[in-house]
C-alpha cells in the first residue's frame, strides 16, 4: 500500500522543504504549514466575530452556573446533584470550564473557550485527512471545517460540542496512529482521552465504538498485552458507571421530537449546514470511498461519520436523541472526507469545479452561523430588572426551573442593588398579595399570557408586557389599589419607569 502522506502533485523538489517532522505522518511541508495555518486563522476569525454580542441562552448559563460549583462536587458521576452541577453528560467540560471561569464571566470570554477548542480541531482534522489523501486533501478537508457554519455556531457556545468534536478528532488520529506505530503510550493516550471524551458527550462512545469495529474488521489491535491493558483499562473504569448513570436519568427528554423521515432529514440538514451541503457530502464522501476503498483509513473515517448518525436513529426507535447538536461528532470526519473526496477528482479541471461549488454553498450558508436561533436575551431582562426592581417586588417563573436560574445568574452579575423575593402563580392565585409582579416567562404563547392576566385581573392591573429575545417575555403586575402610591410611569412604545424608592 502506498503512503499518501506525501502529496503526489507537489514534485519531489517541494516535498524536501519540509521544516518539521511528526513522527510516522511524514515531514511537514511549507505548503502544509501555510495550508493549516490559513483554516486555523481563518476559523479564529469566524468564531470570534461577534462572540459576545448575544446573551448566554438559557444552556449556557446552565454550563456557568454548574462550573462554579466545587471541584469534588463537579469530580463526582454517580448520585450527582443534578440542580448543582447538572447531569454527568458534559461533566468534562464543566470542570475544565470550571477553572476558565477565571479569565472572566462575560459572554466573550466564557465562550472563547469553546473557540479554542474548535480552532484545535482543525489540526486533527488536517493531519487525518493528510495521511489519507495527502496534502491537497489536507488542506481542503481543514478549509471545509473552518468554513463550516455548523463548526462556527457551536464554537461559539459555552457548551461541551466544540470539544467534542475536539475530542472526536483526536481520537480518530490516535487510532491512526496507534494501529500503525503500535506503540504502548499511543494505545494508553487513546484510552485516556476516551475515558474523557465519554463525558463531554456520550454521542463521543459512537465514535470510539466506530474505531473499535474498524480496528476488529482491520485485525489493529495492540500487538501486545501492555497496549490492550493500556487501551481497555481507562475505558472500562469509564463506562462502568454508566448504567447506573442511565437509571437515573429520566426515560425520555420532552422537547426532542420523535424520529420521523422528515425530522431526520431536518437534523442531517442540520449537521451539514444546508439541505445542498447535504448533498455535497454524500456525494463526495461516496467518491472518496470509491476512489480510495483499497485504502483501509477512508473506511476508518466513514465509520466516525456513520456510526454516531445510525446509533443515534437506533437508540430514538426507543428514546429520542436524533438532534444535529448532539450529532457534531462526525463534522471531523464529514470534513476529512469532504476534503479527501475532492483531492480524489480528475480531471483537475472537473476536481476545481467542484471545490468552486462547495465554496460557494458553504459561503451561502454562512450567514447561518450568526442567526439568533435561541431567542432568549437573558441579559436584556436582568438589565431591565436591576433597572426597575423596588423593594417589596415579587418574581415568578413559568416554568420555574427553566427561568429562574437564568435571570437569578444575571441578577448576581450584575449586582442587582434590589432582587426580588421569589414567589409562585399558584401561591399568587392562593392569595399572596406583593405590590408588584414580575412574571419571567420562556416561550409563553398570546393565549397563555391572557389566561394569566385574566386570573390576576381581580387584584392586579398588567403594567407591561415586553419580549426580551423573541422567545422570553417578561410581565409586570401593580395591585389596583396601589399601596406604593402613584404607581410606575408607562413611556411612550411601552417601556417601563419605576423609582427605586416610593413614599
Amino acid at each position: 500500500m502506498t503512503d499518501p502522506t506525501t502529496d503526489r502533485s507537489a514534485g519531489p523538489a517541494r516535498q524536501s522543504t519540509g521544516a518539521a517532522a511528526l513522527d510516522g505522518f511524514g515531514p511537514f511541508t511549507w505548503r502544509d504549514l501555510l495550508g493549516l495555518g490559513v483554516a486555523v486563522g481563518l476559523l479564529t476569525i469566524l468564531s470570534v466575530y461577534q462572540l459576545g454580542a448575544r446573551s448566554f441562552w438559557r444552556d449556557e448559563v446552565s454550563s456557568v452556573v454548574f462550573a462554579s460549583a466545587s471541584l469534588p462536587d463537579l469530580l463526582t458521576i454517580i448520585d450527582r446533584e443534578r440542580a448543582k452541577v447538572g447531569v454527568p453528560n458534559m461533566a468534562t467540560y464543566y470542570v475544565v470550564l470550571h477553572f476558565w471561569l477565571a479569565v472572566g464571566e462575560t459572554e466573550a470570554r466564557i465562550r472563547f473557550l469553546s473557540v479554542l477548542f474548535g480552532v484545535a480541531t482543525t489540526v486533527p482534522v488536517f493531519l487525518v485527512a493528510r495521511r489519507i489523501g495527502g496534502t491537497t486533501a489536507a488542506i481542503l478537508a481543514a478549509l471545509a471545517f473552518a468554513s463550516s457554519s455548523v463548526v462556527i455556531i457551536w464554537s461559539q457556545e459555552a457548551r461541551g460540542y466544540s470539544l467534542a468534536m475536539l475530542v472526536a478528532a483526536v481520537l480518530t488520529l490516535l487510532v491512526l496512529h496507534a494501529t500503525e506505530r503500535q506503540r504502548t503510550w499511543m494505545w494508553a493516550a487513546y484510552g485516556v482521552v476516551a475515558a474523557l471524551g465519554i463525558y463531554v458527550h456520550f454521542f463521543v462512545a459512537f465514535v470510539i465504538a466506530a474505531h473499535g469495529l474498524w480496528v476488529l474488521l482491520t485485525r489493529s489491535w495492540p500487538r501486545r498485552w501492555p497496549g490492550l491493558v493500556a487501551v481497555l483499562v481507562p475505558l472500562v473504569l469509564s463506562v462502568a458507571p454508566l448504567p447506573i448513570v442511565a437509571a437515573s436519568l429520566p426515560g425520555a427528554v420532552g422537547w426532542v421530537p420523535s424520529l420521523t423521515l422528515s425530522g431526520a432529514r431536518v437534523a442531517l440538514r442540520g449537521l451539514a449546514g444546508s439541505d445542498m451541503l447535504l448533498i455535497a457530502v454524500v456525494v463526495l464522501a461516496g467518491f472518496a470511498v470509491y476512489t480510495r476503498r483499497s485504502d483501509r483509513r477512508v473506511w476508518l473515517v466513514l465509520g466516525a461519520l456513520l456510526v454516531p448518525i445510525l446509533g443515534a436513529a437506533i437508540i430514538s426507535l426507543a428514546k429520542p436523541v436524533f438532534l444535529a447538536r448532539y450529532l457534531v461528532v462526525a463534522t471531523p470526519a464529514i470534513a476529512m472526507m469532504l476534503g479527501v473526496g475532492l483531492a480524489s477528482i480528475r480531471p483537475r479541471v472537473l476536481g476545481a469545479a467542484a471545490i468552486l461549488v462547495v465554496v460557494i454553498l458553504a459561503a451561502v450558508d454562512l450567514p447561518s452561523a450568526y442567526r439568533d436561533r435561541h431567542q432568549q436575551d437573558w441579559r436584556a431582562a436582568g438589565r431591565e430588572l436591576q433597572r426597575a426592581a423596588i423593594p417589596g417586588d415579587a418574581i415568578a417563573y413559568v416554568p420555574d426551573a427553566s427561568t429562574r436560574r437564568q435571570i437569578e445568574y444575571y441578577l448576581e452579575r450584575f449586582d442587582a442593588p434590589v432582587v426580588p423575593v421569589r414567589t409562585s402563580l399558584n401561591r399568587m392565585l392562593a392569595g399572596d398579595d406583593p405590590p408588584r409582579l414580575w412574571v419571567v416567562a420562556l416561550r409563553p404563547s398570546g393565549a397563555e399570557r391572557d389566561a394569566l392576566r385574566g386570573q390576576l385581573s381581580d387584584r392586579y392591573e398588567a403594567v407591561m408586557d415586553a419580549p426580551f429575545g423573541g422567545r422570553l417575555r417578561m410581565l409586570l403586575f401593580e395591585r389596583r389599589d396601589d399601596p406604593l402610591g402613584g404607581g410606575c410611569l408607562l413611556r411612550s412604545g411601552g417601556s417601563h419607569s419605576c423609582p427605586r424608592e416610593k413614599s
